[in-house]
């Protein structure tokens, strides 16, 4: 009985393995639409913001609040181009891919850094944010799924990550315009269907938020009142690239 049900396993796993192959790699219809807005505003209700510049020089690669800089096109140490994007995102992603960076600034003081990667026809734009992390040097010490409140008593699931000890909470969601999870894995699986099933291949876009800890404030709740606009300000309604 056991070998049987260890071979029902294997097989389970085999088949699983062959869906996910065959949804990767189906050359589908791309569709165009774009998850969510591909411009961060510059502000929100009670939040400023600014950029964060990235020396391209391979020797240099520093990064620099763009409040401090008189001129926000060369870096202030070696001379080398600035750019919103930093070197090792253009080297790593696909051509195709929409990277998007501003950071915020409550009434409070506290800094919220958002990024949005937007996939295009390559499906490797976006993987596990915790292979990231993790390949940065961070050290996570926990994750567990928040529910952000949004209008219309609807709730947005976010994945939200204790790193370094609780100095910094990392959190993210996907979305390809049309539904919303924290889950990679669920993602992978809805790619999957559209796929095998629709025969598409569709953006997805991953959203994520970080703020450190150092404050005496409770950072909870003043992450969620962030998400909660964020979330209603990028939302695209299924915007068309030109």
């Amino acid at each position: 009985m056991k070998r049987r049900l260890t071979s029902y396993v294997c097989l389970l796993i085999v088949l699983s393995a062959a869906i996910f192959v065959c949804a990767f790699t189906t050359r589908g219809h791309f569709v165009e639409a774009l998850p969510v807005k591909t411009i961060l505003p510059e502000s929100m209700e009670g939040y400023q913001s600014f950029d964060m510049l990235h020396c391209q020089n391979e020797e240099c690669l520093k990064s620099f609040s763009s409040e401090g800089l008189t001129n926000k096109t060369v870096c202030p140490e070696c001379g080398g181009g600035l750019d919103l994007i930093s070197a090792a995102e253009y080297q790593l992603l696909p051509q195709d891919t929409k990277i998007l960076h501003k950071s915020y600034r409550s009434a409070s003081g506290r800094i919220f850094m958002v990024s949005v990667v937007i996939g295009g026809y390559e499906r490797r734009s976006i993987h596990k944010p915790q292979v990231c992390i993790v390949g940065q040097g961070n050290t996570i010490n926990g994750q567990r799924l928040i529910k952000v409140p949004l209008e219309q008593d609807k709730n947005l699931d976010v994945m939200l990550l204790d790193i370094n000890r609780s100095t910094l909470y990392f959190s993210y969601w996907f979305t390809d315009g049309r539904q919303e999870t924290a889950r990679h894995l669920t993602r992978l699986v809805r790619t999957a269907w559209d796929g095998i099933i629709l025969n598409e291949r569709r953006r997805w876009a991953y959203i994520s938020v970080a703020v450190s800890n150092n404050m005496s404030s409770e950072v909870l709740p003043e992450l969620n009142a962030f998400i909660k606009q964020l979330h209603s300000v990028i939302n695209s309604n299924n915007q068309l690239l030109p």
